[in-house]
């Protein structure tokens, strides 16, 4: 696994989830569970938290980088 992936706040990655490498499908099937990623000790949680999103801010947020990319779900 990579020491290095993008994360919503800067931090140390303190362990990686094996698994995936067999079965990449399982963050989709258990994403609370099984399929978790990485387990990440934030650097500077009180100064990274204030950017995070979430709700109808974090999906509106979502979809316009996804426009932005040219992306599409459908």
């Amino acid at each position: 696994m990579s020491d290095r992936f993008p994360a919503p706040v800067s931090g140390v990655l303190l362990r990686g989830n094996d698994k995936l490498a067999a079965d990449p499908n399982i963050v989709s099937r258990d994403p609370y569970g099984e399929g978790w990623i990485a387990e990440l000790k934030p650097a500077n949680w009180e100064g990274d938290k204030g950017s995070l999103v979430t709700g109808a801010e974090g999906i509106a947020a979502y979809q316009a980088k996804l426009e932005a990319d040219n992306i599409s779900c459908s």
